[in-house]
């Protein structure tokens, strides 16, 4: 993934959501940390069983509500 200030126009952070049938708006899980040019890392715990995990081009790493800069997504779990 390239680094998150390079894209068009620059972000701040990835950050992961988790959508689940036990809350109607995604949860923040966290921001993805890079630990070089071509790896990431990223882990978290949740009780909830996710039923969508997707990753968004953030300004602010802590917002409560996704926008609109998708990046990745799950299909069914």
């Amino acid at each position: 993934m390239a680094e998150p200030n390079r894209l068009q126009p620059p972000k701040a952070a990835y950050v992961v959501w988790l959508e689940s049938d036990q809350s109607s708006n995604p949860i923040n899980l966290g921001q993805i940390v890079g630990t070089s040019k071509l790896k990431i890392k990223f882990e978290t715990v949740s009780s909830s069983k996710p039923k969508r995990i997707f990753i968004t081009a953030e300004d602010d790493p802590t917002i409560h509500y996704p926008g609109s800069y998708l990046v990745l997504e799950t299909k069914d779990f």
